[in-house]
């Protein structure tokens, strides 16, 4: 955007030096800006004409060549030029009427000079008023950004920004977020409207101009959009490159446009500013908050007094105790021992997709709650009303229901990935939530060992696998399964087999043949073969009860074990 710090040719002629002068043609330009002032005398001089430039002739060098005055009106309208002041009288007796259709036709200002008045007291006086208007200007922006930088200081923040661009414009003035959401407003009743009228251009210019990589400036992009119900102005406010909203200023008209654009410009300095403390803050909030968490669920508490303390402050209610449950997500279409699973290990892009659609879901429910990621995964503290927590079954459905709703959004949002979340157990005083958010992974990554990707499991779901965790040297449980498994095991490692997988699906399934045939989509008579290699390589008989369970308990085993380990 160039800022006119110029002079119109309409309040040049104003000026006592255009004394007698005449505006002979290009009526309709009379607004141009005139930034310089130069002589031409020499027939190459348009080539080095600047835009927003007025040129003064006696047209000596173009005086018996009718084609090149035309070239000349013509260029100088190309390039922009502000206007042609002739002075008649020495080497063409009047203007040409060819040159004034012209220039009347382009809208080129074309003024014909008094014969007797010197160039250098145009030039003087045109530069004289530039510079008076340029330094009233500069002038007027410096106590625009003191008010504005004064109302922030006085804690107004981003509404007093708006309230006070608002008044010293006259127009009424918009903050918006990146996501073109409306912060602050300052204008007339109903002027409101005006913003859901065009807020899909805002929407359209955020997703055009967002930090464009091609500017190597960090000044900003100041635009003059229009829509249906008229133009507006349109800044964004930047830090760093990055993009924190924007600065609107509707009912935009010609008059004092630079004044108006620059005041918004200055605005969103100050705004950014603003964008800026408020960063810092969240931040050290976060930090906090992240540290406070991790003591939680670490189990980092010396003193419940102080941490309560420590969550007042961040306006949490810890007296009661939380329910933790853990999420993560997996790219899905993945290959895992023959069956679709996920990959954890390429699911960046979706980390802060998720955290927000889990904070935007769960805080419906419960506003108090507390919601983080740590490392991949994103951890969820309920806080429980009195009356579910009086009551295990309505508990366990509650904090069940919560979880099935993020699972819901979550594949409505992100239909590239599976969520699995692990629900804790409830405990009423803040030492325990440790236990809470152990349970939670436990149910989590034993939920995806047994179920698959995809699965909400509670800590209670997991039944005699609550046992095997509480066993502390899981090399025993792996010892008791190697004991019954080791040689199938070796099998499908030798021959690329599925015979685990097959003694799962089979067990499972009651020992009955044709529902493990359909499970693993497979024939009938296969599921026979397998088995009896099966009863053959392990040297038992899977009729035998006390076996059939050592053998069914060590494949759950197993789940734990890869689970843990």
């Amino acid at each position: 955007m160039i800022y006119e710090y110029g002079v119109t040719v309409e309040e040049a002629l104003k000026l006592p030096a255009f004394k007698g002068a005449n505006l002979v043609a290009g009526e309709k330009g009379r607004f141009k800006v005139i930034k310089y002032v130069d002589v031409m005398e020499v027939p190459d001089a348009v080539n080095w004409v600047r835009e927003q430039e007025m040129l003064l002739t006696t047209a000596y060098a173009i005086k018996n060549d009718a084609k090149a005055q035309e070239d000349l009106i013509i260029k100088l309208a190309e390039v922009k030029a502000s206007a042609l002041c002739i002075k008649p009288g020495r080497f063409i007796d009047r203007i040409p009427q060819k040159i004034i259709n012209l220039a009347e036709k382009l809208d080129f200002p074309v003024i014909e000079l008094p014969p007797e008045v010197p160039y250098i007291d145009i030039i003087n006086q045109v530069l004289s008023r530039i510079l008076s208007k340029k330094t009233s200007f500069l002038e007027t922006i410096n106590k625009i950004h003191n008010t504005l930088t004064d109302a922030v200081l006085e804690g107004g923040g981003l509404q007093a920004i708006c309230s006070k661009l608002a008044e010293l414009t006259g127009n009424p003035i918009a903050i918006f977020s990146s996501s073109s959401r409306i912060i602050a407003f300052s204008g007339k009743q109903g002027e409101i409207c005006q913003l859901t009228d065009q807020l899909q251009l805002i929407k359209e210019y955020g997703r055009y101009d967002k930090c464009d990589k091609h500017n190597e400036t960090n000044s900003p992009s100041t635009r003059i959009l229009e829509s249906e119900r008229g133009k507006f102005i349109i800044t964004p406010i930047v830090i760093e490159r990055r993009l924190y909203g924007f600065l609107v200023m509707f009912g935009y008209s010609h008059q004092d446009s630079e004044l108006n654009i620059k005041a918004l410009e200055q605005g969103a300095v100050v705004a950014a500013l603003e964008f800026l403390k408020d960063k810092n803050v969240q931040e050290t909030k976060k930090r906090i908050m992240k540290d406070l968490i991790n003591d939680l669920l670490e189990g980092n508490i010396s003193n419940p007094d102080v941490l309560q303390e420590r969550g007042r402050y961040l306006g949490w209610d810890l007296k009661k105790g939380m329910q933790v449950m853990v999420a993560d997500i997996e790219e899905r279409h993945t290959r895992y021992n023959g069956k679709e699973e996920g990959n954890i290990g390429n699911v960046q892009e979706f980390k802060n997709p998720l955290l927000d659609i889990v904070k935007v879901t769960v805080k419906k429910i419960d506003p108090g709650s507390i919601i983080t990621d740590k490392s991949e995964r994103v951890v969820i503290l309920i806080n429980i009303p009195d009356d579910y927590r009086r009551s295990p079954n309505n508990l366990y459905s509650y904090t069940k229901g919560i979880a099935v709703n993020i699972q819901r959004e979550v594949t409505a949002n992100l239909n590239e990935v599976n969520i699995n979340l692990g629900i804790g157990r409830y405990y009423g005083d803040i030492q325990n939530i440790s236990k809470g958010y152990k349970e939670a992974l436990e149910a989590l990554n034993l939920g995806k060992g047994i179920l698959g990707p995809g699965k909400v499991v509670h800590f209670d779901d997991l039944g005699v696998y609550k046992v095997m965790l509480d066993v502390s040297d899981k090399r025993i449980l792996k010892n008791f399964a190697l004991k019954y498994l080791q040689p199938l095991i070796d099998y499908d490692e030798q021959y690329g087999s599925d015979l685990i997988t097959t003694l799962e699906a089979y067990l499972k399934n009651d020992k009955k043949i044709s529902r493990t045939a359909d499970e693993l989509f497979i024939h009938r008579n296969t599921v026979r073969y397998r088995i009896d290699r099966i009863n053959d390589i392990l040297g038992v008989d899977l009729e035998d009860g006390e076996m059939l369970f050592n053998i069914y308990f060590s494949l759950k085993a197993l789940k734990v074990i890869d689970s843990t380990y």
